[in-house]
């Protein structure tokens, strides 16, 4: 599985990305309550407490500098 954070700008042109190499296993969340549960390109954001992190192979984060400290933790 691959994770993408953040469901903004950034993260959707990774997920274009990922389409255009037929990438499917993929997890999009963000810390952005209003977003969870809503499809971007086709993927549904997910809360990022209920995200298994041991089945992650790669970590995408796609988001403005000002949020690092908020998704380090």
């Amino acid at each position: 599985m691959y994770l993408i954070y953040g469901a903004g700008q950034t993260g959707n042109k990774f997920l274009n990305k990922c389409k255009e190499k037929e990438i499917e296993e993929i997890i999009l969340t963000d810390s952005n309550a209003w977003l969870w549960g809503k499809k971007i390109n086709g993927f549904e954001v997910i809360n990022p407490e209920d995200i298994e992190y041991k089945k992650i192979k790669l970590a995408i984060v796609a988001t403005q500098y000002v949020y690092y400290e908020e998704i380090k933790e």
